[in-house]
């Protein structure tokens, strides 16, 4: 059975022209929705839950601690059907310039992956951007700038694929990075890195849906 290759490119400004493409060959009214738009309709209505794999304090000492079971529970009774998990690299790599996974904060995400999945949440996980103040620079600028950095962070994904794999593809979508900047070299993103980063997610987590965005703040 052949591999469901689905990306999800979101590009607001430029969805007018993509759907009129398609004016020509309609699609019938009941033909069945491609996978990734089931996915994507399957996280309506949705919010960010930051504060909790990211931007969890300079000491990283509330990662996994923001959200109780309770507080989450009340948004999925007000409605809310998808969530959206950001993730630090730093907090997710076992160190700063590395490619394996911190087994004790992946431990963590995973049990709050799980709980979200058990309130019933289809769920995105994201490398959301650093701060500076916090861990040197801008995730996306490094990436851009740093030939070595970019590197890792390509094999990084590849580790943290393979480890998401684990929860249904169904109801994980993966994005490799929230927001790219690039914006003095916007093709470099558009041509080099997230291709890479696309094979990479695409070989160790063959049925998930990715969530791609276009340079300069999407």
């Amino acid at each position: 059975m052949g591999r469901i290759r689905t990306i999800l490119f979101v590009a607001l400004l430029v969805l007018g022209p993509l759907v009129s493409l398609n004016r020509e060959q309609p699609a019938p009214v009941s033909a069945a929705l491609p996978t990734a738009q089931k996915r994507a309709n399957a996280l309506n209505h949705g919010m960010n839950l930051p504060w909790w794999f990211w931007f969890s304090g300079p000491a990283w000492d509330t990662i996994g601690t923001r959200y109780t079971r309770a507080e989450l529970q009340g948004y999925y009774d007000a409605g809310i059907r998808g969530v959206r998990i950001p993730t630090d690299y730093y907090l997710m790599a076992s160190s700063n310039g590395a490619s394996s996974l911190n087994s004790t904060n992946i431990a963590k995400l995973d049990a709050a992956i799980q709980m979200c999945l058990d309130i019933g949440f289809n769920i995105i996980v994201n490398v959301h951007n650093a701060v500076p103040e916090w861990d040197g620079t801008d995730i996306s600028d490094r990436i851009q700038s740093d030939t070595t950095f970019r590197a890792t962070f390509v094999a990084f994904w590849e580790n943290y694929a393979d480890h998401l794999s684990q929860f249904s593809a169904d109801r994980l979508v993966l994005e490799p990075l929230n927001e790219p900047i690039f914006t003095s070299n916007p093709t470099l993103w558009t041509n080099t890195i997230a291709p890479d980063l696309v094979d990479a997610i695409r070989d160790n987590a063959p049925n998930h849906t990715i969530l791609l965005s276009g340079p300069e703040w999407s």
